[in-house]
C-alpha cells in the first residue's frame, strides 16, 4: 500500500517532528512511519510505503503524532497542513 498526500509545514516548531505513524489495531510497534515534518515549506507531495500482514493484523490505525522519547519532545508550536490524502493499494505487476 501507499500512504500519499500534500503537506505543508508552518514554522513548525518540535524537538523531533510531527510523522504519520501506521500501527496494527490494539498493536504497540509501527508497520511504519513517514519522514518527519518540521520548520516551513512549500506545499510539496510526500508518500509512504508499507506492507499489512495476511494474519494478525486485520485493522489498522493510522495517526499523526510528534516524535520523542522525552517529555519535551511532545511540545510543538507552528502549523502544519495536509491535502489530497489518499491510500491506495500497491499493484503487484
Amino acid at each position: 500500500y501507499y500512504l500519499r498526500g500534500r503537506v505543508r509545514p508552518e514554522s513548525l516548531e518540535t524537538a523531533q517532528g510531527l510523522q504519520w505513524v501506521l500501527r496494527c489495531a490494539g498493536g504497540k510497534e509501527p508497520l511504519a512511519l513517514s519522514e518527519r515534518f518540521i520548520g516551513s515549506d512549500q506545499w510539496r507531495h510526500f508518500s509512504l510505503a508499507f506492507t499489512v500482514h495476511a494474519e494478525g493484523c486485520a485493522a489498522q490505525v493510522l495517526s499523526l503524532e510528534l516524535a520523542g522519547r522525552a517529555a519535551l519532545d511532545f511540545v510543538a508550536r507552528g502549523g502544519i497542513w495536509f491535502d489530497d490524502l489518499s491510500i491506495e493499494k500497491q499493484s503487484l505487476d
